[in-house]
């Protein structure tokens, strides 16, 4: 997954996820997916 994708995929999570709990587990594993990614581009 590149840098573009990640974005895409965070923009549309809430689109996606019908409660919070649904919603945490989709962002854990994008914060999982790109956290080496989004540090390195900082």
């Amino acid at each position: 997954m590149n840098q573009e994708e990640l974005f895409m995929n965070i923009q549309i999570i809430p689109y996606q996820t019908q409660n919070a709990a649904q919603a945490a587990e989709v962002w854990n594993q994008v914060v999982e997916d790109g956290l080496i990614m989004c540090c390195s581009v900082l």
